[in-house]
């Protein structure tokens, strides 16, 4: 019984082992062809989902000496414009509202209504602390699929994300 068991474990390590080194090798050939761009598009998806790349273009220069201009969903300037609404559902709290990390406006006792742009990031902060958490509703998303309204976030003293502005026309997604 013995003999079986030390010849079946030497078996398996070998197999362990072996699909181990197997496994090694094909984790740096994969991370080698995803160097290639037309190979990469066939092992990841990641880059179809994160969007437009920053673009160069003639034009002013920026302090770098370098022009950006960004594409895709927001780049329009003749764009209808973007609003959220935000109410607060627990009473006695004052929120702030911050887009992109600067404090846009106050809550406070009436629903507020602030303008946003296509990929800015809309959160709310609280100065009270965790013990007691507020509760923020979206109920108004002019021109805007997320965030959505209806949704109800809590929040517990540092900044909660309510979401990303994105625009109710972004419906695809180009390579």
């Amino acid at each position: 019984m013995n003999r079986w068991l030390a010849y079946f474990l030497r078996r398996v390590e070998n197999y362990v082992f072996y699909f181990t080194i197997i496994f090694i090798i094909l984790m740096v050939l994969i991370q080698a062809l995803m160097i290639n761009s037309d190979i990469r598009q066939y092992l990841s998806r990641v880059d179809v989902l994160e969007g437009e790349p920053y673009t160069h273009s003639h034009g002013e220069e920026d302090i770098f000496g370098e022009t950006e201009k960004m594409t895709g969903a927001g780049s329009d300037p003749f764009q209808a414009p973007m609003e959220i609404t935000l109410e607060i559902v627990t009473p006695r709290t004052r929120l702030k509202i911050m887009v992109n990390g600067e404090e846009r406006a106050t809550i406070h006792d009436k629903p507020q209504t602030i303008a946003v742009e296509a990929g800015d990031l809309v959160e709310v902060e609280s100065d009270e602390n965790c013990n007691n958490p507020a509760k923020v509703r979206v109920t108004g998303a002019v021109g805007l699929q997320q965030p959505r309204v209806g949704d109800e976030i809590t929040v517990l003293g540092d900044n909660q994300l309510v979401g990303w502005a994105i625009p109710e026309d972004f419906t695809h997604i180009e390579d």
